[in-house]
């Protein structure tokens, strides 16, 4: 890796630390004012999440799964100014434990996360945890 991609690589580290932490204020601090979160689901359309709102859309995460979901980082690759980080997703539904992955793809501009698109690894493990049913309509955010 390249001097920069070392840096980005710590960079993109050390703000998915702080989200998979709910470390609100320096998450925040690493994401461009212009962010919009892109993330995909078992829906055909995405959700769209300006920066102001992705500590609620995920505080909704942790209600929808009454308080037991958290998140952990896995793998962070860094190209260039691209980053892929994988994130772990645990959750207990049920009285049954899931767990999901999501590949989050970001752009770096100046250290800051300027773009970033989260979708399922493994859209089956994605619906098991969430115990979204086949057909289910996507409901409004």
């Amino acid at each position: 890796m390249e001097k920069t991609e070392d840096r980005w690589f710590s960079r993109l580290d050390e703000i998915f630390g702080s989200f998979v932490r709910e470390e609100w204020k320096d998450f925040l601090a690493g994401c461009a004012d212009d962010l919009v979160l892109n993330v995909r689901g078992s829906a055909g359309l995405a959700t769209m999440v300006r920066k102001p709102q992705i500590a609620e859309w995920s505080h909704s995460a942790r209600e929808l799964a009454d308080g037991t979901f958290r998140s952990s980082v896995c793998f962070i690759l860094v190209d260039e100014n691209v980053g892929v980080v994988i994130l772990q997703h645990e959750l207990e539904r049920d009285g049954v434990s899931f767990k999901y992955e999501t590949v989050n793809r970001c752009i770096l501009r100046e250290d800051l996360i300027a773009t970033w698109f989260a979708y399922p690894m493994n859209m089956a493990d994605y619906v098991a945890a969430w115990g979204i049913r086949q057909g289910s309509e996507p409901q409004p955010v």
